[in-house]
């Protein structure tokens, strides 16, 4: 089967939620925390930035042109193989070259560094099906010949206190591959089914498009939904979204969540928060419910086909294989020279400094 890539609507819109919830949610109170121990200058310019990646988000879906139903001729229409669940070993085998693959790069925040994963061979070597595995530091190794046993996750965010060279770090690996699958038909016809008391239902199917609401597990496991024209073959899709709303609500609340966090910035600009703990509450009061971002169990996934839709076959995964492994990676842009550009944690995002690395 033949490899795509998501669109890059469906990057920006999975995982977010349409739901209001009564008290902040683990993605507001990550925020909030992201204001402990600052200053007022530095928790201006978080609201700066936060109200910033919105204005971009806005951007881009009001530039963004959504593909729209188109009725194919029988000539015109193209297919696809019929949707398969990979073998152990094959899975194995492409995790087995993705670790080989990949490496890490360190970048220092003052007094810090972070390490992110690089992986960005997974797509080109088509390697872009595996599920991301979640890696711990069990051991790091830096060039001066020292090493720390702390746990750290590498997941490009956890500060690691030191400012040397990181030559390799041994990791805890945990990942995870569908060893079990179920399949569940819809039509006009038959429009609704549940998966583990999971409703799984036709939103719309017109022409080359269907979109589906799947609700709790029933979107949490599913793989793939394959198209079938009225001859029961599968069609080649063309591209595909996932979000936890519909798109149209997502702009509202979005634009919503941005009138609020201008607000909340206006009457910072105006004195009116004193300090942290006031400003933590006026985000926690005004913004916190209109939050687009939070967690979600449910959503949507669209879908635009190669040809006419009879029928879909929705795909979930109904047993999963876990894997826990080490596996040693390199620095694959090692800094040898003692010194480094970064940025430091109390300055602004453009006031550089030269900071000494112990090499």
């Amino acid at each position: 089967m033949i490899a795509k890539r998501l669109t890059i609507a469906a990057l920006l819109l999975i995982g977010f939620n349409a739901c209001t919830p009564k008290k902040p949610s683990a993605k507001m109170l990550e925020f909030l925390a992201a204001f402990d121990g600052k200053t007022m200058a530095e928790a201006r310019e978080i609201l700066s930035n936060h109200d910033q990646e919105i204005a971009h988000y806005i951007d881009f879906l009001k530039a963004f042109k959504e593909e729209a139903p188109k009725s194919y001729k029988a000539d015109e229409e193209k297919f696809d193989e019929p949707y398969t669940l990979p073998s152990p070993e094959s899975v194995k085998a492409k995790y087995t070259a993705y670790f080989a693959a990949i490496g890490f790069k360190q970048q220092v925040v003052y007094p810090n560094f972070l390490v992110v994963v690089e992986d960005t061979r997974r797509r080109s070597d088509g390697l872009g099906d595996l599920e991301v595995p979640g890696f711990e530091t069990e051991k790091i190794f830096f060039h001066d010949g020292s090493s720390d046993n702390k746990k750290y996750l590498l997941d490009g965010a956890t500060k690691i206190v030191a400012i040397k060279t990181a030559d390799s770090i041994l990791t805890n690996v945990n990942y995870s591959y569908t060893t079990k699958m179920v399949k569940v038909t819809l039509d006009k016809s038959n429009r609704s089914q549940t998966y583990k008391g999971a409703e799984i239902k036709i939103v719309k199917l017109d022409d080359n498009r269907v979109k589906l609401m799947m609700r709790d597990s029933a979107y949490q496991n599913y793989l793939y939904v394959e198209a079938l024209n009225k001859d029961g073959k599968p069609l080649d899709y063309s591209s595909r979204t996932s979000s936890a709303m519909e798109s149209a609500d997502f702009k509202e609340i979005l634009n919503d969540y941005s009138k609020a966090l201008k607000n909340l910035i206006k009457q910072f600009d105006k004195g009116v928060y004193k300090d942290i703990a006031s400003l933590k509450k006026a985000i926690a009061a005004q913004i916190s419910d209109k939050s687009p971002f939070d967690d979600t169990t449910s959503g949507f996934t669209e879908n635009y086909y190669h040809g006419n839709i009879d029928k879909v076959n929705v795909y979930l995964s109904d047993g999963r294989n876990k894997i826990k492994q080490q596996t040693v990676l390199q620095n694959i842009e090692p800094n040898y020279t003692g010194y480094t550009l970064t940025q430091d944690e109390k300055t602004s995002a453009l006031d550089l400094k030269i900071s000494q690395v112990n090499t």
